[in-house]
């Protein structure tokens, strides 16, 4: 499936490998669980029963203390039923793990005896062994994306085409595993071959690529800019008052870098935010106090 620039840009990758990971853990969890809310939920029905049948017997209808534990066992039944149609659903999930000839069933009319089924299915799948493969590729997947970003990078140095030539090279490729991510649904695939999580990491390149590309660059590049370790001062500034927010530090650092026109990476930045703690009290925030010095004095002349 070939997936346009203007398509890619509204992708979100890395929540769709969150979905996956979650769910593969509500799965292995209701494994546990489903047994366990069935049962209580059995139990309290027939305890209820047995009192109901016994205040019956006593001619006691209305009994105060039955009225009480009624209406507090029926609120645990209900919520035990919630319990266990949300453990149900997840359960469902177990047959993209298998090649069972009962998945549609399954997939479109959950109930007790399919769900048993299930249960019998997921003996023969190792859950721990899945999330184990799901961290190494949500490893591979971040790694993956930040070599290509550094390769492109450098090509930028003598190609300012690089971009646009990467993003012609997308749009012309055709994605397997794109429709799982349009449309939501379940991809078992990202567990169980690295070559699934590969084209994740290559469609996050290319939406990286795309919303880079779609950054418009200034009319007129500033005389003068930061140099390193003011934009170090105000960046973790901003970062820190929570007044600019991304996913990531280093997101925040090429993003920021890139509109200020400032040369600086994520090592160049760790190293002067260590020689920044090294300050004294005078020095410890030079910068900013400059730009709240300089502001100040333009307010009272503009005031004057």
């Amino acid at each position: 499936m070939k997936i346009s620039v203007e398509e890619i840009r509204t992708l979100n990758i890395t929540a769709y490998i969150d979905f996956l990971e979650n769910k593969l853990n509500n799965i292995h969890i209701a494994i546990v669980t489903y047994p366990f809310y069935v049962e209580r939920q059995t139990q309290l029905s027939l305890s209820r029963w047995r009192w109901y049948t016994y205040f019956i017997q006593k001619e006691d209808y209305k009994n105060y203390w039955f009225e009480k534990y009624n209406e507090i066992a029926q609120k645990r039944i209900e919520d035990l039923s919630e319990k266990i149609e949300t453990a149900t659903n997840d359960l469902i999930d177990i047959v993209h793990f298998t090649n069972t000839i009962h998945s549609n069933i399954l997939t479109k009319n959950p109930n007790e005896t399919m769900t048993k089924k299930c249960l019998k299915m997921a003996k023969t799948i190792d859950f721990r062994d899945l999330q184990a493969q799901g961290e190494a590729h949500r490893y591979l997947f971040n790694t993956s994306v930040e070599y290509d970003k550094d390769e492109i990078k450098k090509k930028l140095q003598f190609n300012d085409y690089a971009i646009a030539d990467k993003i012609k090279e997308f749009e012309e490729r055709d994605f397997d595993f794109v429709g799982f991510i349009k449309k939501g649904t379940f991809c078992s695939a990202y567990f169980l071959d690295s070559r699934v999580c590969l084209e994740f990491a290559s469609l996050e390149f290319y939406k990286w690529l795309a919303m880079y590309d779609s950054q418009k660059q200034p009319l007129h590049k500033p005389t003068k800019t930061l140099n390193k370790t003011q934009f170090t001062e105000l960046l973790k500034a901003l970062i820190e008052t929570k007044s600019l927010e991304y996913e990531t530090e280093k997101q925040a650092i090429e993003a920021l870098a890139f509109a200020l026109n400032v040369d600086i990476n994520k090592s160049e930045f760790d190293r002067i935010l260590q020689k920044i703690k090294g300050r004294n009290e005078v020095t410890e925030t030079k910068f900013l106090d400059a730009l709240t010095t300089d502001l100040k004095d333009w307010i009272k002349k503009s005031s004057g």
